[in-house]
């Protein structure tokens, strides 16, 4: 990006003096007008923000906590609520059913949720190749289909037990807040994540530099050399 940025500066192009704010600015671009005024000078909402439990689209994570909830229980079937636009998680619906890719794998209720109730929380390994194609797994994800889709209605999962048929809701919100609790929270994830990248630095390093940094300039060396 720099080096393209550097090749439009030197063929004449010119960037916007407000890039927030201006005709060619963010805030016009995706929204079609200027920022509300509390956007720019109201508190800063990082530690606000939510931060994903487990590396698959945000819109799994309700039926991902779902069927942890469920491990140990012999599901037969789940016929799965959703609102839009998660109803995207089950369509194209051979897509979801058979992922062949690891993107696809992760925008999938039928697969996350199958993984989930056999091994557990979704790590980095379980949207690799072998695990995708793993015969028990998606033998499962093929009996839990979309029921209606329903912008009002609660979300959640009708389930077939031997027991029964039984429905349940489907906890939210999932994601924890970017403060320090959250960053401990996310500590699996961190770890699967810096493991695979040979990193010398683990989780608790990582979550000790963000909090020392805290947003100022002349805290970042600790953060940078963690990173």
């Amino acid at each position: 990006a720099a080096v393209e940025g550097a090749m439009l500066a030197r063929a004449g192009a010119k960037g916007t003096l407000l890039p927030l704010t201006g005709p060619a600015g963010l805030f016009p671009i995706l929204t079609g007008q200027g920022p509300r005024e509390e956007a720019l000078t109201g508190p800063v909402l990082g530690p606000e923000v939510g931060l994903k439990l487990w590396p698959c689209c945000r819109g799994t994570h309700p039926f991902v906590a779902l069927a942890l909830r469920l491990r140990g229980q012999e599901v037969r079937a789940m016929r799965v609520r959703v609102r839009p636009p998660d109803d995207m998680l089950f369509r194209p619906e051979a897509d979801r059913l058979r992922p062949a890719t690891a993107i696809a794998a992760k925008f999938s209720i039928p697969f996350t949720v199958a993984a989930t109730l056999r091994h557990g929380a979704p790590t980095l390994g379980t949207f690799e190749a072998a695990a995708r194609s793993d015969p028990d797994t998606l033998a499962l994800a093929d009996r839990i289909t979309m029921m209606e889709v329903d912008p009002a209605a609660e979300v959640g999962a009708e389930v077939d037990t031997p027991d029964g048929a039984a429905w349940h809701p489907a906890p939210m919100p999932v994601a924890p807040k970017a403060d320090a609790a959250g960053l401990t929270a996310i500590r699996a994830k961190l770890t699967d994540c810096l493991s695979r990248a040979g990193s010398p630095v683990t989780a608790d390093d990582l979550t000790r530099a963000v909090l020392a940094a805290g947003g100022r300039a002349d805290t970042l060396a600790g953060l940078i050399a963690a990173l």
